[in-house]
């Protein structure tokens, strides 16, 4: 029977699946596959951290090989002994004015005028500055020279300026004669001028300071201190060392040196230190903010130091080496830490870093120190801006003054002008009237005469006026005469008929008013003359616009005679009566009909 035949209905043996064979799983659980994932996370961080300080060590000493092998011998020998020198001399020069300003602070406490002390008359300025008359005096003319000089310096800045801006004119105005086709400058005097001059070289203030210091300045006289005083405890005697030797000073500076590079290395080793405390407080911070508590800093710091029980030397390599481990391990857990806390699992506790108390002590007191400065150099800024606003107060009131003193001065300029004036008035008008009491008789007799006859004049020409003026009274009086009562017209039973009457009448009155010359009547202002037909046709229209029977003629003798008045009572009786027959005929009935001037 062949073995790969399998007889259908028969039923394989189950074999029993086990595992037990091959490697074994790791992280089958969620836990377990977090916990590889963090190991395999911080072994990655701290391999890819020893890299990248492996390579910064190793081009740190790339730079110092090269520089070794590179280095210009020729730079550094070259004003060696210049150098020396200067160094030397600048050490002191140094030592003097320290040790005259040692004196003059003794001098300010046991004798102001310094003599005691050959110093000269000390000043006591706010804040507990010392100064003597004659530094601030060789002060004041320093600064003046210094200003002199900026001054000048700006000066030769601001020509060679000109110079230059007026070089690029010229060449200009020459580039656009040629464009234009004009002939071209051939002399350029600003040019030329330029070749002339030097450039200005800009020094920067380090370099002007550095030749401040270098200028040779006189040598002050020697203080004395006299016996039964002495310095201040911890200040060292430089009085002593006013003539010392150069190869002390080359003692002394190389001391000076050394004692520099061994305190920046131990700021160094606090700065060192401050920043893994530092880096713990971030720590913390970051566990309150995931945690959601207020982060206080100064409560933290305190935490941190008083967990620290074994303080440790940071300088040995390998406590360091440790510690940037510790600090790069308790930023991998702070990470899984804040993960926990935002899954709500129990926040656990940072590891405390360790650190140097004594030097962690040294870098509060420097920040202290850095702070204080700060605010020195601050309220320092402040009294300079006040003390610089008070004289520039001082500076105005006093020209406010001499502008009050030079108005002054003119006003009693203008008076003794004004009152060497009226002398010369009163003494003019004193010879006129000795002019005029020297006349003679005969004018003064001539005066009077001619005053007598002009009183004469006068009566008469008063009376003549009264004349006029009652003349002028009685004309006016006449004119103010009340004018003659209208008849009033009878009134009629009729209120329309009334109406009808009082309107002709104010437009009759209104247009005798206007004009003397035209007909006061109404139907006399029309002209029956133009109309055509016989003189019955004529009358019936005269009738229709409200005159009565003759109208016709009665504009006619009105036209041959205009000066005869028009009876304005009759014509409105007639009118009246005619109107009323009228509209009885109207009333009375019958079968034709008929208008009212029918």
């Amino acid at each position: 029977m062949d073995a790969n035949y399998i007889p259908l209905g028969v039923k394989m043996e189950e074999r029993p699946q086990s595992r037990s064979w091959g490697p074994k799983v790791i992280g089958q659980t969620p836990e377990e596959r977090k916990a590889i994932a963090r190991e395999i996370r911080l072994a990655q961080r701290k391999e890819k951290k020893r890299i990248k300080s492996e390579a910064k060590q190793q081009r740190k000493l790339n730079d110092l090989l090269h520089r070794k092998l590179n280095r210009n011998t020729e730079k550094y020998s070259k004003n060696k002994d210049r150098n020396k020198q200067r160094a030397i001399d600048l050490e002191r020069q140094k030592i003097r004015t320290d040790a005259v300003k040692q004196a003059e602070r003794l001098a300010a406490i046991h004798d102001s005028s310094g003599k005691m002390f050959n110093v000269g008359e000390i000043i006591l300025l706010p804040g507990g500055v010392v100064k003597s008359k004659e530094g601030m005096r060789k002060a004041a003319e320093a600064k003046e020279q210094k200003d002199r000089e900026e001054a000048e310096r700006k000066g030769i800045e601001k020509r060679y300026k000109d110079v230059e801006q007026a070089a690029k004119l010229e060449a200009e105005e020459a580039q656009r004669a040629v464009d234009e086709g004009l002939p071209a400058p051939t002399q350029f005097p600003a040019r030329e001028a330029l070749k002339n001059m030097q450039r200005p070289k800009r020094t920067s203030k380090k370099q002007l300071q550095r030749q401040e210091q270098l200028k040779p300045k006189p040598v002050p006289p020697k203080p004395v201190i006299p016996e039964g005083i002495s310095l201040p405890e911890g200040e060292e005697d430089l009085l002593a060392l006013w003539d010392i030797t150069d190869e002390q000073i080359m003692k002394r500076l190389a001391d000076q040196k050394r004692e520099k590079a061994q305190s920046r290395k131990r700021l160094i080793k606090i700065q060192q230190e401050n920043k893994k405390l530092n880096k713990a407080l971030k720590v913390r911070k970051r566990e309150a903010d995931n945690a959601g508590i207020i982060f206080d800093k100064e409560k933290a710091r305190r935490e941190i130091l008083a967990a620290m029980t074994k303080p440790t030397d940071p300088t040995s390599k390998s406590d360091s080496e440790s510690d940037s481990s510790s600090g790069s391990d308790s930023d991998s857990e702070s990470e899984d830490e804040n993960v926990e806390v935002a899954k709500g699992k129990k926040l656990k506790a940072a590891l405390a870093p360790k650190l140097n108390l004594e030097l962690i002590e040294k870098a509060a007191e420097i920040e202290r120190a850095r702070k204080e400065k700060k605010q020195a150099a601050k309220t320092k800024r402040r009294r300079e801006r006040k003390q610089k606003a008070a004289e520039e107060a001082a500076k105005l009131e006093a020209e406010k003054l001499a502008e009050t003193k030079a108005v002054e001065e003119e006003h009693t300029a203008n008076e003794a002008k004004q009152s060497r004036r009226e002398k010369k008035a009163a003494k003019k008008a004193e010879k006129l009237a000795k002019i005029a009491s020297g006349e003679s008789s005969s004018k003064k007799r001539k005066r009077t005469e001619d005053e007598e006859a002009v009183s004469q004049d006068e009566p008469k020409k008063e009376k003549s006026h009264k004349k006029k003026k009652s003349k002028s009274e009685t004309e006016s009086a006449q004119d103010t005469k009340p004018a003659k009562k209208v008849k009033k017209v009878k009134e009629s039973s009729d209120e329309r008929l009334d109406r009808a009457i009082a309107e002709r009448e104010a437009k009759m009155a209104a247009d005798a008013e206007d004009d003397d010359d035209v007909p006061t009547n109404g139907a006399e202002q029309w002209n029956p003359d133009a109309l055509t037909g016989d003189a019955a046709r004529k009358d019936k229209f005269l009738r229709l616009l409200g005159a009565g029977k003759g109208s016709s003629k009665g504009v006619e003798k009105d036209k041959k005679k205009k000066d005869t008045g028009v009876d304005i009572i009759k014509i409105q009786e007639e009118l009246e009566r005619q109107f009323e027959a009228g509209v009885k005929m109207k009333h009375d009935g019958g079968s034709k009909k008929r208008g009212l001037g029918a």
